[in-house]
């Protein structure tokens, strides 16, 4: 009866660090999505700032806006809310 417990008590440990590996995994493989995202919209953010408005306008990864006095706001689509617009 108490190697039944014994290997009962064995199996749930195995189980619960299997799950927790199981989780840290899929932890890391967002991370690394996330990283990767991150480095395109810097990139795009990069190009943003440099590259002439009219190329910006037909690039799908950008949004140009008109703005007061002529002069244009520019964002990226993918980027999250806390990139702000790019005035040109």
């Amino acid at each position: 009866m108490e190697s039944v417990l014994a290997f009962f008590v064995l199996g749930v440990f195995v189980l619960t660090a299997m799950q927790i590996q199981l989780i840290l995994k899929r932890s890391e493989y967002q991370i690394k999505t996330e990283r990767k995202q991150l480095k395109q919209i810097e990139a795009d953010v990069g190009l943003a700032l440099t590259e002439p408005v009219e190329k910006l306008r037909t690039d799908s990864r950008f949004v140009v806006t008109a703005a007061d006095h002529g002069q244009e706001w520019v964002r990226v689509k993918n980027a999250p809310d806390f990139v702000p617009l790019i005035k040109r």
